[in-house]
């Protein structure tokens, strides 16, 4: 749930919204993974760089040269997204690459994901087909007569959860949380990641979710059973208040999962926690976002943002360019197997929707005792 009064303070920022793929592999032909990047948008974001971020607390002084160079910069930049845009945007393409994708499902090839990547189809095998030379990039290519993409691992497993907003059975990130009071008709939000607290079961999510304590969890709605209950204990903001994010003790039976939902029946495989940085990679999944297409990530592009919403200040979160609808709020923030923090709010930048969210060395800092 997305305060309709938050106010955001940004300190650091760069406008660029670069596409990235590749999310899942252990091994990727290096050519396959060039052609898949935006590396003249890359180049120019990293120019561009100087002139717009700056240290927090401290002016940022630009001469006439300066603003010259920083404006012809992002005139560069906004032509080379759009050639990178217009690289992909082809209909007799993309129909092409439908009826391949169809083909080789029918073909009985066992397969982790199948799916559209940009110019190319995109398909996910078991690491045990790494050495089937039937299967490769070059002889799939060839046999569908499309560009294809072969990446092996074991990023995604199947699942039996569905949708975001089913009864999930094990929970996982992602999904579709109910927060209520007796006398409110609830909080819609979005599970983050199953997470222990001092080896006790239990869950993520977003602290503005709640209205206070005494607050009853459940999953999805309040029309099915629930799976915890804030008290002072349990729902925690961190030090000073600084923090939004909670954790609940999980009081209900339903199994958890070190995952993050990602289609019908699949879940992402999370292995652990990273600390993001400035220009690393991040995705979103909430219970309404699927970040455009599932396997699309973009680069975390500003540092150092304070938000202000529910009456908590949270300083340190990050934000990178992604959908977000109300409901989304407490959702998982992660990349390649890796979870990295709690998606907190929205907000429009330079035209482009960001999500913002809570690092994972800030949650961790501020809720004592946390580990998958």
């Amino acid at each position: 749930m997305t305060s309709k009064t938050q106010k955001t303070v940004i300190f650091a920022s760069i406008l660029a919204a670069v596409l990235l793929t590749g999310t899942f592999a252990t091994t990727v032909d290096a050519q396959q993974s060039k052609d898949l990047r935006n590396y003249e948008a890359e180049e120019i974001m990293r120019q561009l760089a100087p002139y717009i971020i700056q240290e927090e607390g401290k002016e940022k002084i630009l001469t006439d040269v300066d603003i010259k160079e920083r404006d012809r910069l992002q005139v560069a930049l906004e032509k080379a997204q759009q050639d990178n845009r217009s690289k992909f945007d082809n209909p007799e393409l993309k129909a092409q690459l439908l009826v391949a994708k169809e083909k080789f499902v029918e073909s009985g090839v066992p397969f982790h994901l199948v799916g559209l990547m940009g110019d190319k189809l995109y398909i996910q095998l078991d690491a045990s087909q790494k050495t089937n030379s039937l299967v490769s990039s070059q002889s799939l290519s060839s046999n569908l007569n499309v560009p294809v993409m072969v990446e092996y691992g074991d990023g995604v497993k199947r699942g039996a959860c569905s949708s975001t907003h089913d009864d999930c059975d094990p929970e996982q990130g992602g999904i579709e949380i109910t927060i209520k009071k007796s006398s409110t008709t609830g909080n819609s939000c979005s599970l983050s990641m199953p997470m222990k607290k001092s080896g006790v079961s239990g869950f993520l999510t977003a602290g503005h979710c709640f209205t206070g304590y005494s607050e009853t969890v459940y999953q999805p709605t309040t029309s099915n059973p629930s799976i915890g209950y804030s008290s002072s204990s349990w729902r925690e903001y961190g030090n000073n208040l600084d923090c939004d994010c909670a954790w609940i003790k999980d009081t209900s039976a339903t199994p958890q999962q070190n995952g993050i939902w990602v289609y019908s029946g699949s879940y992402w495989v999370i292995t652990g926690t990273d600390v993001p940085a400035y220009s690393d990679q991040a995705m979103l999944r909430g219970q309404h976002n699927n970040n455009g297409i599932w396997y699309q990530s973009n680069s975390i592009d500003m540092t150092n943002v304070s938000i202000s919403q529910g009456g908590i200040t949270t300083i340190g979160t990050m934000g990178f360019p992604s959908p977000f609808q109300g409901g989304d709020s407490g959702g998982a923030v992660f990349y390649n197997g890796k979870y990295m923090g709690i998606a907190v709010a929205e907000a429009n930048v330079s035209g482009v929707d960001h999500t913002f969210f809570i690092p994972w060395d800030h949650v961790n800092s501020s809720i004592s005792g946390l580990g998958l």
